[in-house]
């Protein structure tokens, strides 16, 4: 999470408390593309559920 000057809260100094790493740091810049494909997937499953999924297929099953 980043703060009030966009530096990431997760990453400081060593003994100085001092936040010195942008925002999105190294774990955020991991987690923000993994979040995203997270994501599209549920959508794209609930799109299918409500669509009743016509083609008859269960759809990738991961």
């Amino acid at each position: 999470m980043a703060d009030s000057h966009g530096m990431c809260a997760a990453y400081t100094r060593p003994g100085t408390g001092y936040r010195h790493t942008p925002r999105p740091c190294p774990d955020g810049a991991l987690a923000l593309p993994a979040r995203d494909n997270i994501r599209a997937r549920v959508t794209a499953r609930r799109l299918m559920a409500v669509n009743g999924a016509a083609t008859g297929t269960d759809g990738d099953k991961r």
